[in-house]
Order: C-alpha cells, then structure tokens, then sequence
C-alpha cells in the first residue's frame, strides 16, 4: 500500500455487515409479528366457533322450549276460554233500560288481593288513572286510562287475578276477504263503549278511584259502575255484551214477527 493512501475497504465490510445484520432483525420482526397474527386469528376462530355452538345450542333450547309451550298452551287457553264463556252466560243480566250488567271473571272463586291504598284493607282495589288526549277521534277526545296491572302490598295486582278472556273479534284476513266483496262498506263507532256496559255490584269494589273536578275540591273517592278500560277482561266483557246484544235482538225480532202473525 503506497504511503499517504487510506485504506476505505474495511469501513465499506462493516457496513455491509450492519445492513445484513438490520435486514435480518427486520425479517425476525416481520415473522414474528405475521406469526402473532396467524395467532390471534386461530385463537379468535376457536372463540368465534365455541361462541356460535353456544349460541346455536341456547336457539336450540329455546325452540324445543317454545314447541313444548305451543303443545300446551292450546289446551290451557281453550279450558280458560270455556270458563270465561259459562261464566258470562251464568252471570249475565239485562236491566229494565235494556243495557246489560256483567260480572268480572275472576280465576278464583274468592280472590285475594293485598292493600292498593294505606289503612284501605283488602277487598278494595283503587285504580291509578291518567288521561291521554286522541284530537282525531269524532267521539272520545280525552280517554281516561285506567292501570289494571298496579301491584297491591301482596305483589298480586287486580289484571293477576282475571281471565283475560278469548279474542272474539274475527280475523283481519276475514275481514278484509269481505271487505272486497261488495261495492260499498260501512264502518261505524260505538261510543263510550266500555262504558254502555254496567257491572255488577258486588264487583264494583274492585274499581274504586280517587278523583277530583278541579284542585280546589278535596279528593274523594268513587265507584266505577262500568266495564272498566285498563282491566284485564274489558275487551271480552264489552264484545261478547255486543254479541249477546244480537242474539238477543234476533230473538226478540223474530218473537215480535211471529206475535205480529198470530194477531192479523
């Protein structure tokens, strides 16, 4: 090597050597972290798999649970339906004015329920009420809604111990099918219908409310007389009354008819 020159040859190999050595770090690094994920991913994949057995085995449950309640409740509902219709027909009356008096149909023969209002006792029940405002509606503007479902001091409430009896309007798909039927179609309101329907006295304890007219007025308490809204039974009392009304109607036309024959 002639005197005065710098050997560079060495500087150059242990650069090369730290590239190489950097280059293999960042392989070691880029495994490490694809090896990291492939991890995740199985792991994820055996969770994924362990949760969707659990969930496919709890839907499982759930519809055998569901076909057993299906294969039952048929049975139950027909036995409660029977007891709501013999129970109308052994109770029922129609007063002198021609409207009709109903007994609320209790599951039991003498239901229990606890205190609904302090230092009240129990054979009472006091209905919590508010009022909700339909502007559309041409014949209740303002209906009062009464809760039924108010748990008493027993944890038993007045809508517990009713039937709710079966639904006796027809089905929609009938009613549309006869609706297509014919050129003209006329629909009608009954109104205030719930209350049309008296009930009987005896039950009239079980629909006590406390009320006022205005704030200057003491609150008082009254008896609600009629098919209450917010009870569990209102609906199948009010429409099975109607369609005693027509039973009843018809007979009348028809004993009206052959009297009317038997004069002329």
């Amino acid at each position: 090597m002639a005197h005065g020159m710098k050997d560079v040859s060495l500087p150059q190999e242990k650069e090369e050597n730290d590239d190489v050595e950097s280059s293999s770090v960042k392989k070691a690094l880029y495994e490490a972290v694809q090896q990291e994920q492939k991890d995740y991913v199985e792991y994820f994949e055996k969770v994924l798999t362990y949760v969707t057995s659990m969930v496919t085995m709890a839907e499982i449950d759930t519809n055998l649970r569901r076909f057993w309640e299906m294969d039952t409740q048929p049975l139950e509902r027909q036995l409660t339906d029977d007891f709501c219709e013999k129970h109308f027909r052994k109770t029922f009356t129609r007063n002198w004015d021609g409207r009709y008096v109903v007994a609320l149909p209790f599951k039991e023969e003498n239901p229990v329920l606890g205190d609904s209002r302090p230092k009240e006792g129990q054979g009472k029940y006091y209905l919590p009420h508010h009022a909700v405002k339909k502007e559309d509606s041409t014949t209740t503007k303002t209906q009062v809604v009464f809760d039924g479902s108010c748990k008493t001091t027993n944890g038993k409430s007045l809508n517990d111990l009713l039937c709710v009896g079966p639904k006796l309007q027809e089905d929609l798909t009938k009613i549309l099918t006869r609706w297509r039927k014919y050129k003209v179609a006329f629909t009608a309101d009954i109104e205030k219908m719930f209350r049309q329907i008296l009930v009987r006295e005896e039950d009239r304890d079980y629909q006590r409310i406390l009320w006022r007219f205005n704030e200057s007025e003491p609150v008082q308490e009254y008896v609600l007389n009629t098919v209450t809204y917010g009870t569990a039974a209102a609906t199948y009392l009010s429409v099975r009354a109607l369609h005693q009304l027509a039973e009843d109607e018809v007979v009348l036309i028809r004993w009206k008819k052959q009297l009317k024959q038997g004069y002329s």
